[in-house]
């Protein structure tokens, strides 16, 4: 519980970092890493789009947007897998 709270409060002082300088994109590979460890994947990916936008070549964001959209990837189909086996069932009359 206390480090979901650090996660929130973490994310409130990178969105004011923002306010403050948009173009830093330090913090927008940061507030993306700490998006993603909340489960916010969607956000973090845009935060880790925007973060290579101002800086090509950023590597650390380029792994940070790699490993989000792997992620990703695993639960489409994870979702997909269920959703067919759910399928399955009603077929059966289960």
């Amino acid at each position: 519980m206390a480090s979901q709270e650090k996660l929130d409060e973490a994310i409130d002082h990178y969105f004011e970092a923002l306010r403050i300088n948009p173009r830093s994109a330090e913090v927008h590979n940061n507030l993306g890493s700490v998006l993603f460890r909340k489960g916010k994947i969607n956000e973090a990916v845009v935060h880790f789009q925007e973060a290579l936008r101002i800086r090509r070549g950023f590597e650390k964001a380029n792994n940070n947007l790699a490993k989000a959209l792997a992620f990703q990837k695993r639960m489409t189909k994870a979702v997909d897998k269920t959703q067919l086996r759910m399928k399955a069932k009603e077929k059966d009359g289960l």
